[in-house]
């Protein structure tokens, strides 16, 4: 995990809707739907955090939130 990286302000939405959600997990579409940001930001955001170790992708449209090191 980068605990260094530093979110984008559409990764800090991306990651305001995965912290609601009871178990951390969603997909791109609920997180359009929650934070109206276009379909390429929000699969942009999910890059970055994947890449980061804070997000990981389970399927091909679902994502898990592993950890927001700025919370430990």
């Amino acid at each position: 995990m980068n605990a260094d990286y530093e979110p984008t302000d559409d990764d800090e939405k991306v990651l305001e809707v995965m912290k609601s959600e009871p178990c951390g997990r969603v997909n791109p579409y609920l997180v359009r739907e929650e934070t109206e940001l276009s379909k390429q930001r929000v699969s942009n955001s999910f890059r970055q955090l994947v890449a980061s170790g804070w997000v990981e992708k389970r399927t091909r449209a679902l994502y898990d939130l592993v950890n927001d090191p700025r919370e430990n």
